[in-house]
């Protein structure tokens, strides 16, 4: 289990859920375009029509892996910097370069900016907006999670299919006689397919098929050799030509692919069925101009869906198209007449969905004020992820999605100091001295903590760290513990950024507390699901 949770947290696999996110809005975007583009072609050939769907669906295909490319240059993190007390040689080389010239992790593309000090309050929608990115930053791992099993389910299904055509083949039959060998060789050549192509009879098929690319077959069911006319049948093995002529199995394959891996997204299955909507209506303009009938052609077809049985929808052809609307094409009749609302019935639903669960969400997340509790203060932050409180004073540091702030008790902003950039999944913790009212933050974005003197300024930067997630000071003699969480290891650190001690042995520590008694410290051990008891020195006082 320990071992899971770790994968989970891998930064690869949170920039994984980050790229899954993204293509909501992006697959919803490229969907809109496609509808769009398909209003202006709706007069335009069915080949038109094609080509521009397959752009449409290619650019679907690409966004993720431009957007987990683009995430990994922009959001790859800093190589760990040594720890170097301030005001010893060397120092210069961990602050050297400025913040604001280090690049922020990706999921920064989420998390909208922090207001400025003297901003207006904002609105209290933004402020539900911050609170549902952060919401959903801490659940990356889990979006990542849920599509590998959404995927591993589709790929076994498809697997499935495989097998069951790899067990047929062994009852296939080749049809070689001469009547055969003629018509085949004859249409080939004048659909001008240079491949060999083999005609076979197959129980289990119920309408002509093409299976395969390299050496492609096409399967006749029984039903169609007894019952159509040899016209019908050169008309409908001329259709399923046409699709090896275009390579159509191989595009067939590709968006099988790219269905199985953003399955999640309704628009890739709707693009994906106007592709084969519009492939079979490409064939048929093929097949009925080397056949010369477009009526002979289009009575092929509905003989052709009659011999499926009483049991067969007359409303869906086995070769991928609307077989009802395919005849009326190729016979230009008119479609009737539909309710111009019904095909943004789905839509409508899904958007419905999706206002619903935010606005349950939102009234869920906010807090009811009753009783005793009263409100004294209340201003908008940018996702902010951890406070912590000087009792002496009442000021507080607040950690948000970009930034630390020191707040005085009224709320007022006292310093604001930018470019703590959050990493996805990882929430850290800051902790303030109570007895020098100084800062520690644990920088996961840098790799770095940070030690801030009460006004703000910076006494000390260090590294070598990995996801520090929390710290905790000790206001007896200033020293601090840290839980260096991807380093699996405990540090600690005196009030000038020496390391006094680290240890390792930890499995995701998650949260450190420091007791000013004794100056011993308590781990939260997450993955080894225990709690530790440390020493000063390091020594285990304990653990369970």
């Amino acid at each position: 289990m320990r071992g899971v949770a770790q994968v989970l947290e891998d930064p690869a696999v949170l920039r994984l859920g980050l790229v899954l996110v993204h293509f909501l809005w992006q697959g919803a975007a490229l969907a809109l375009v496609a509808l769009i583009v398909l209003g202006l072609l709706r007069r335009a050939s069915a080949a038109a029509r094609y080509i521009a769907l397959v752009a449409a669906f290619a650019a679907m295909a690409l966004a993720p892996a431009i957007t987990f490319v683009t995430l990994s240059e922009s959001g790859a993190p800093q190589d760990a910097a040594p720890v170097v007390p301030l005001g010893q040689p060397g120092a210069a080389t961990t602050t050297s370069a400025p913040l604001e010239q280090q690049t922020p992790p990706a999921v920064a593309a989420l998390a909208p900016p922090p207001p400025s000090p003297t901003e207006a309050a904002e609105p209290r929608w933004r402020l539900r907006m911050s609170a549902g990115w952060a919401w959903l930053e801490a659940r990356l791992a889990w979006v990542a999670g849920l599509w590998v099993i959404g995927v591993t389910v589709l790929s076994l299904r498809l697997l499935g299919g495989w097998w069951r055509i790899v067990r047929g083949k062994r009852r296939w039959v080749e049809l070689s006689g001469g009547r055969w060998r003629q018509m085949l060789m004859s249409l080939s050549q004048r659909l001008k397919v240079g491949r060999p192509v083999r005609l076979l009879e197959s129980a289990a098929a119920q309408v002509p098929t093409v299976i395969g690319w390299l050496r492609p077959v096409i399967l006749l069911p029984p039903s169609a050799l007894t019952g159509l006319t040899p016209e019908q049948l050169e008309a409908l093995v001329a259709h399923e030509l046409a699709h090896i002529r275009r390579y159509d199995y191989l595009v067939n394959l590709a968006q099988t692919v790219v269905e199985t891996l953003l399955f999640y997204h309704p628009a890739v299955w709707w693009l994906s069925g106007r592709i084969r909507a519009e492939r079979e209506h490409c064939c048929d303009d093929v097949a009925a101009a080397v056949c010369r009938d477009v009526v002979g052609y289009a009575r092929a077809l509905a003989e052709s869906e009659q011999l499926r049985g009483a049991a067969a929808e007359l409303a869906v052809a086995a070769s991928g198209g609307p077989l009802v609307r395919r005849v009326r094409r190729l016979l230009g009749v008119a479609e009737p007449r539909r309710n111009p609302f019904s095909a943004w019935q789905p839509g409508a639903i899904a958007i419905t969905a999706v206002v619903v669960l935010t606005l349950g969400y939102v009234t869920a997340t906010t807090p009811a004020l009753a009783g005793e509790v009263k409100e004294v203060w209340r201003s908008p932050f940018g996702a902010p992820h951890s406070v912590a409180v000087n009792a002496k004073d009442g000021s507080c540091w607040a950690l948000t999605g970009a930034s630390v702030m020191h707040l005085a008790a009224d709320g007022s902003v006292l310093k604001q100091i930018d470019e703590f950039w959050l990493a996805a999944g990882v929430v850290p913790y800051l902790s303030v001295n109570p007895q020098d009212g100084s800062c520690w933050v644990p920088d996961i974005s840098h790799n770095q903590v940070v030690h801030l003197a009460k006004d703000g300024t910076e006494l000390w930067r260090g590294g070598g760290f990995k996801q520090p997630k929390s710290v905790s000071p000790n206001p007896e003699d200033g020293s601090c513990w840290v839980a260096d969480y991807g380093n699996n290891q405990v540090v600690h650190l005196a009030a000038d950024g020496r390391e006094l001690w680290r240890g390792g042995g930890f499995a995701g520590p998650g949260c450190v507390s420091v007791d000013p008694a004794d100056g011993s410290c308590w781990v939260a051990d997450s993955q080894n699901d225990q709690v530790v008891h440390l020493a000063v020195g390091g020594g285990r006082a304990e653990s369970g």
